[in-house]
């Protein structure tokens, strides 16, 4: 792929309404293009190709069997390797859980459906695409898109610690020997501040985006620890820099 300047998003979704709401939204923007809109799951990820999409958002309910069959084609395809996928849950159940796990879906929305919700998680993934694109690719700025996604705003001093924290983390040989108390201070001496301080302010960043997107930070399905979210962007981040 050349360098686009539009991130090109295909859209499999049963609910008029919130696709006109969405496609609407979607004319005031610069950067994104939607280039596909379907009612039912594509047959086969062939679609996807063709259309030379970044970013596919899907209504699991749908069609769940063909919504799994498309998923697993999709993991396999050499072409969608940079594919930023959002998914659509109507019911958060263990069945949802494991197929998140399975295919690393960590953007998604839960019922009720807000179209604005919807463009956040658009233009996150379009963040994402962009760094693709751009080659931008640091521990840095993969471990803050992660952060990103999981509803942390960047102006939060916690998310600069936990980023932090996640890199560190991420370089560690052995990271289980590792306490957490030994990893607060070393973000507290790259940071300049105290182990007090780092944790009080990961803490607040977590609260913050509980308070405000429960469906983004709650990756082991409640609010996370300061541990939990560390361990989630670190094992990210190494998957994410060995495939680029």
């Amino acid at each position: 792929k050349g360098n686009k300047t539009m991130a090109r998003v295909y859209v499999c979704l049963d609910d008029i309404v919130l696709l006109k709401q969405v496609m609407d939204m979607s004319m005031e923007e610069q950067d994104l293009k939607i280039v596909g809109i379907t009612t039912s799951i594509p047959q086969s990820a062939t679609e996807l190709i063709q259309q030379d999409a970044d970013i596919f958002i899907m209504r699991y309910a749908i069609d769940q069997q063909k919504a799994k069959y498309l998923l697993e084609e999709i993991a396999l395809s050499e072409a969608l390797v940079n594919l930023q996928i959002i998914m659509m849950f109507d019911e958060m159940d263990s069945d949802v859980f494991q197929l998140m796990a399975q295919y690393d879906l960590h953007t998604f929305l839960a019922k009720p459906y807000n179209p604005h919700e919807l463009m956040e998680a658009i233009h996150s993934k379009n963040r994402y695409h962009k760094l693709v694109e751009n080659g931008n690719w640091t521990s840095e700025s993969v471990a803050g898109r992660i952060l990103e996604e999981l509803g942390l705003p960047a102006h939060l001093k916690g998310y600069n610690y936990l980023r932090t924290a996640a890199i560190l983390f991420s370089q560690q040989e052995d990271p289980l020997q590792l306490k957490m108390g030994t990893l607060y201070a070393m973000v507290a001496k790259v940071h300049a501040t105290t182990q007090i301080r780092v944790e009080k302010c990961m803490r607040t960043a977590i609260a913050y985006a509980y308070r405000h997107c429960p469906e983004l930070i709650c990756v082991y399905n409640t609010k996370p620890t300061c541990s939990q979210i560390i361990h989630y962007v670190s094992e990210h981040l190494k998957l994410t820099m060995l495939t680029y």
